[in-house]
């Protein structure tokens, strides 16, 4: 290894306290996300403006609606409204489902619902009783697939009629058929028992009811296990296909667009925010180090060489994109495209979004480790070889050295100007003792 010949002069100096060095880290990613935030929104503007690109979010939009049409018609799923925006929950759709076949039940047989002082069934959204055509699970069978089920590219029902086929799959997937009333000859729409319609109305009505909430769980089971497989025979359906496949390749596509854009926005905003100060403040320093003095310096008291603020800028640029996950959340929320994988590792798809999260998770672990550390280095540090020192303290001891160094000149200047003077003597000044003496051996000869 090469000896450094340079002076170690920042050798014994402390290191600089963790919170301070968090602090200057906040201030700085705050820039970073404000400006990241801003450049975002522009980033976007200009993707807009881009024919292609606008070209591809149109198809996008107009394929993944067609594809949320035939899902309502299908009634796989509901929504609130025309514009598709907003699904309408599962939960909230399944109580209906509960309320209609209680409405069924009651309407079949009131008898023990009379016993229970039950008259009316409470019914708000004035939902009509279950059938063939209300039934969403039953509907999907009977009523959608004969009308769509060319060559049978949906369901392939062999010589099954359609409520046949429907009886087939709610046995299948119901275990506590018990529940149930079946008829196994005009396959009129299975119909709860009255005992059971009472317990799950009264656990609609009263959470606490745990009679009516083991039903209820029961078959909830049942409806979840069978409208997962109608959602997977209706996205494998040819039709469904059709739109779906123009819909997610121009979602890749723009996809590819956003991360892309997000990462140019990244560059620009990290270099801005990081490495135009350096060279405006120089040593290294930030706009947060600067307003809280932190310098940087090699790990040993030198001055930190070139190549050690090269690597650590490097290492600073690769555990910063963390900082990127509020702005494009702010910009762009959840669906802008950033949760869309980038790449797989083993199977698992890896997106933007992932990438962000790990990298926040590696920010705080250097935090971490700067806090507990003996000289409060951070991950770029460790990474560079360098550590911090505070600036403030280290300017202070400055300042007093060169004024202890100026007091010690003026001292010397002064001494030296007063050996400079000529000097006067008289006879006062010397020690004539030898001289006494002589005379009074004189006058003693006398």
């Amino acid at each position: 290894m090469k000896i450094r010949t340079d002076i170690q002069k920042y050798k014994d100096e402390p290191p600089i306290l963790a919170s301070t060095r968090i602090k200057a880290r906040l201030i700085d990613a705050l820039i970073f996300m404000v400006l990241a935030l801003c450049f975002i929104f522009a980033g976007t503007a200009i993707l807009g403006a881009i024919p292609s690109y606008k070209n591809m979010m149109d198809l996008t939009n107009s394929e993944r609606i067609e594809c949320y049409k035939i899902s309502e018609e299908s009634k796989i799923y509901t929504f609130e409204d025309d514009t598709y925006e907003t699904f309408v929950g599962q939960e909230e759709i399944f109580k209906d489902y509960c309320i209609m076949h209680i409405m069924l039940s009651f309407n079949k047989d009131n008898t023990e619902f009379l016993k229970y002082d039950i008259t009316k069934i409470n019914n708000p959204k004035e939902l009509q009783e279950a059938s063939y055509e209300t039934d969403t699970l039953a509907y999907f069978y009977v009523n959608y697939v004969p009308k769509y089920n060319e060559n049978n590219n949906i369901v392939d029902m062999g010589t099954d009629s359609p409520k046949l086929y429907f009886y087939k799959q709610f046995k299948k997937f119901n275990k506590n058929l018990t529940l149930w009333n079946l008829d196994e000859v005009n396959y009129d729409l299975p119909y709860l028992n009255s005992i059971a319609a009472i317990d799950l109305y009264k656990y609609l009505n009263d959470s606490s009811y745990q009679a009516g909430l083991k039903t209820y769980n029961s078959i909830a089971q049942g409806y979840k296990e069978l409208w997962y497989q109608q959602v997977g025979e209706l996205v494998n359906s040819e039709r469904y296909q059709y739109h779906y496949n123009p819909y997610f390749d121009n979602y890749v596509s723009c996809c590819d667009y956003i991360n892309l854009m997000i990462f140019i926005v990244y560059v620009i905003v990290f270099f801005v925010t990081f490495i135009v100060p350096i060279f405006i403040f120089k040593d290294c320093k930030t706009i947060g180090k600067k307003i809280f003095k932190v310098k940087i310096i090699d790990k040993d008291g030198y001055e930190p060489r070139l190549w050690q603020k090269i690597l650590r800028n490097a290492a600073l640029f690769v555990f910063s994109y963390g900082l990127m996950l509020i702005p494009s959340v702010l910009a762009g929320g959840f669906s802008s495209g950033i949760m869309y994988p980038l790449f797989t590792v083993f199977g698992i798809g890896i997106s933007n979004f992932a990438i962000m999260i790990v990298m926040l998770f590696v920010s705080f672990f250097s935090f971490i480790i700067m806090s507990f550390t003996k000289y409060k280095k951070s991950l770029q540090d460790l990474c560079s070889l360098t550590r911090c020192i505070d600036g403030g303290l280290l300017a202070a001891e400055e300042k007093k050295n060169k004024e202890n160094k100026e007091v010690i000149e003026l001292k010397e200047e002064e001494i030296i100007k007063t050996s400079a003077e000529p000097q006067h003597f008289d006879s006062s000044s010397f020690d004539n003792s030898e001289r006494v003496e002589l005379k009074s051996v004189e006058n003693d000869d006398e």
